[in-house]
């Protein structure tokens, strides 16, 4: 529900961009720094000899993001951005008797580079779409038992591939635009500690980030 949500949303600004007023075409720098709300649906089961049966699942959580894009035209230009959030994730172990549960904050920073196609040339709101790749780096997770003491999932850095949707929308005369979007990333988080014998855990983050915020064209 959420999810679709997200996408009606998008349709919408398109529609709004769509009656813009046109302005004149320049290349040049702008800057957008945002909040962001993420949403993952990842979960994860997994039976661990002589424990039980592990499971963890993720929920949501907050970011920000700062990104700078050199525009060539109306149309192409490239952006970087560096992204950092916190998800809300949950555990539990079961071994048919006891039931034990705990909840760490799955931490995550991004180094992306993007290509930004602007769909709304000669209009005042900018639309644009971003394929992109990122560097994506997890947090280990900490997990307290009762019983068999501390434990800590060590997870690695991989790449990621992801897809945006963004809106400018100007206001003012100095370059300031009210700028808002939408970014999905393909990522797994994968555990490089395991213990002999026991597979990695391996979870598809895949996280959605609405993003909120300002940006400033130079």
């Amino acid at each position: 529900m959420m999810k679709s949500l997200y996408v009606v949303t998008a349709a919408l600004s398109l529609v709004v961009a769509s009656s813009g007023v046109a302005s004149a075409a320049e290349s040049g720098w702008v800057i957008r720094f945002h909040g962001a709300f993420v949403d993952s649906s990842a979960s994860y089961e997994q039976v661990i000899p002589g424990e039980g049966l592990f499971e963890g699942e993720a929920g949501s959580g907050l970011g920000i993001d700062l990104a700078g894009e050199y525009r060539f035209d109306n149309v192409v230009g490239i952006e970087g951005s560096l992204l950092w959030a916190s998800i809300d994730a949950d555990f539990s172990l079961d071994d048919g008797i006891d039931r034990f549960t705990d909840s760490d904050d799955l931490r995550m920073g991004a180094l992306g580079l993007a290509l930004n196609l602007h769909l709304t040339s000669g209009h005042r709101v900018d639309v644009w779409v971003a394929p992109g790749v990122n560097w994506i780096d997890f947090s280990n997770m900490h997990i307290e038992h009762p019983d068999l003491g501390p434990e800590v999932l060590t997870t690695g850095s991989d790449f990621a591939p992801s897809v945006a949707l963004g809106v400018d929308i100007p206001f003012g005369e100095r370059g300031w635009a009210f700028s808002t979007g939408l970014q999905y990333m393909w990522a797994e988080s994968k555990e490089t500690d395991n213990p002999p014998g026991v597979p990695p855990i391996r979870v598809d983050v895949d996280p959605l980030f609405v993003q909120i915020g300002l940006a400033y064209r130079f």
